[in-house]
This record gives structure tokens, C-alpha cells and sequence, in this order.
């Protein structure tokens, strides 16, 4: 990995491997430094507020950890599939927790303003709501499903398991 950073010093991903191993080798004070490197050089850098949230996370720092990981779903350079497994590791995060529900809705939010026609985080944030009874909610991100994808047998399927649940 040095002969990658010194090749290519202005490439960020190479330090973020470099602060991973470190972690990894237990040299939790040189990982730190090189996430904040990073971060200095680039503060909009998703991949290493997503390493900086496992530091913290593995650290016990969870508050810490929970604002990495918000700040690495906003983030532009990240994509959808690496958000939707920050969502639920920090919803695994949260579970213990009292405010759990508002802070995972206020994520969900975030990752739809930023990907509205992505249908697997309208999928997952339905299937949240449906375990939270939230059932009205949840018909309604189905039916967003349904205005972006209009064939999708599974969301009619889901509405008319919520329907039929609500009727009896």
C-alpha cells in the first residue's frame, strides 16, 4: 500500500486502505491519524467517513459512530448499494436505543431525497414501517414503488397482504 500512496499520493483510497489495515493491525492511534488525513484533504470523502464510523463503532464511540455514518449517506461519491448496507448496520446500531425509530426514519428520508427512484430503499423503508405497524405509511411507499414501476408484482402483492391485514 506505500508504494500505491507514493505512486499516487493524491489518491485518497489508497490511504483509507492504508488507515484499514492499520485498524486492522490493532494500531487504532494510526488508523485514526490517516482517516483524519484524509478527511482534511478531502472532508466530503464517503468512503472514509464510512472507515472513520467503523473505527468509532468498533472503538465504542457510538454516537460518533452514528455521525459518520449519517454523514456517508449523504455523501455523493457512495453508491446506493454501499448506503443500503450502512442503513442497516446503523439500524442494527440503533435498536437499543430509545430514539432509534426517529433516527432511522430521518435516514430513510435522507437516502430517498437523494435517491428518489432507487426501489430497493422504498422496498427496505416499507418493510421498516410494516414491522413498526405503520401500515398506512408503508401502502404508501409501495405505492411509490408502484408509480415508479407499475409492473411490479411484489409491491401489489404487499399491498394487498396489508389491505387483507387490515380489513380482518
Amino acid at each position: 500500500v506505500d508504494a500505491l500512496i507514493n505512486k499516487y499520493p493524491q489518491e485518497m483510497r489508497y490511504r483509507i486502505l492504508q488507515g484499514n489495515i492499520y485498524f486492522e493491525n490493532n494500531e487504532q492511534l494510526k488508523a485514526l491519524e490517516t482517516y483524519n488525513y484524509v478527511l482534511a484533504k478531502e472532508p466530503e470523502n464517503g468512503l472514509a467517513r464510512l472507515s472513520m464510523a467503523e473505527y468509532y463503532e468498533k472503538t465504542g464511540e457510538q454516537e460518533k459512530a452514528i455521525a459518520e455514518m449519517d454523514y456517508a449517506l449523504r455523501s455523493k461519491n457512495i453508491d446506493v448499494e454501499t448506503k443500503i448496507g450502512i442503513l442497516d448496520r446503523y439500524l442494527s446500531m440503533l435498536q437499543n436505543k430509545e430514539e432509534w425509530a426517529q433516527r432511522t426514519s430521518a435516514l430513510f428520508e435522507i437516502l430517498l431525497e437523494i435517491h428518489p427512484n432507487v426501489i430497493e430503499i422504498h422496498y427496505y423503508y416499507a418493510s421498516y414501517l410494516i414491522a413498526l405497524n405503520k401500515l398506512d405509511e408503508a401502502i404508501t411507499e409501495l405505492e411509490t414503488i408502484l408509480y415508479i414501476e407499475p409492473q411490479n408484482l411484489e409491491a401489489w402483492g404487499e399491498i394487498i397482504e396489508i389491505r387483507i391485514h387490515q380489513d380482518s
